[in-house]
Formats: structure tokens, C-alpha cells, sequence
């Protein structure tokens, strides 16, 4: 890295406005409210990736609320999820935006596989087992 490119980088840095804590507030209830990101930037003369950026750190209760609601086993599907979100009158979501979240946080939403039901003969097989055994001991199933 030459000298004019450690000046440019230095003078991004001093150059960025600064924005208060309260703005930021205000930037994301705005986005909450429908403002889009791009429409906000222009308006108080800031990035786009800057207003996402405030979203992240100040909207995480939301993501956080899903994965504990997954995690706890209060909601087991991303459609339980997406009706318990949109019963707390908090904000719309998709189905992808839950499993997106879900992935972030290293957590797979996969359909799961249907199994085919136990057929009469398996019962019984399982059935003869368990009565052939049932008097079997530790030291036997050690064995």
C-alpha cells in the first residue's frame, strides 16, 4: 500500500458524517414505518450501507426473538414461526426472510422426510423381540 492510497483511506474516515445515536434511532423506525433504505440515505446524506448497517444493530431483537422461539421449541416450523410474528403485530415476514434469519444464526430449516408407517409384520417382529429379551439383564446386553 502506497502513501496516497493510506491519505485516501484517512481521509474516507474524516470525512464520514457523523450521525447521533438519537438519528440512528429515528433511521430505524423509518425503515420500520416503510422508508426505504435508499430514500433515507439521500434524505440525511449518508450510505445505504450505513442505514442497513443501524437496522442490524438496532433491529436484532426480532432475529434473536426467532431463533429463541426455535430453540426453546416454542415454534418447531418456519410457518409457526411466521404466524407467531405476524400475531404479535410486529412486522410482515416471508418464509424465506425466517429462513434466511435461521441460516444466520447456523440454524438449517429443512422439510422433513416423510417415513413410512410401521407395516403389521414389523410390529410383530418387534413385538417377538421384546418378549424373547425381556428378562435379559445389563451383563447380558453387554455381551
Amino acid at each position: 500500500m502506497n502513501s496516497n492510497e493510506v491519505y485516501r483511506i484517512i481521509f474516507r474516515f474524516e470525512m464520514a458524517k457523523h450521525i447521533s445515536l438519537f438519528m440512528k434511532g429515528v433511521a430505524v423506525d423509518m425503515l420500520i414505518g416503510g422508508f426505504s433504505i435508499r430514500s433515507f440515505a439521500k434524505k440525511f446524506g449518508v450510505s445505504p450501507a450505513s442505514v442497513i448497517m443501524w437496522r442490524t444493530l438496532y433491529h436484532d431483537k426480532g432475529i434473536s426473538k426467532i431463533v429463541r422461539w426455535i430453540v426453546s421449541g416454542k415454534c418447531e416450523t418456519v410457518k409457526n414461526v411466521k404466524k407467531e410474528l405476524d400475531n404479535d403485530n410486529e412486522t410482515k415476514v416471508l418464509y424465506a426472510t425466517v429462513t434466511r434469519t435461521l441460516k444466520r444464526n447456523d440454524l438449517i430449516a429443512v422439510t422433513k422426510k416423510k417415513k413410512p408407517n410401521l407395516e403389521e409384520n414389523h410390529i410383530n417382529v418387534r413385538l417377538e423381540f421384546a418378549n424373547e429379551h425381556k428378562s435379559w439383564t445389563v451383563d447380558d446386553w453387554k455381551k
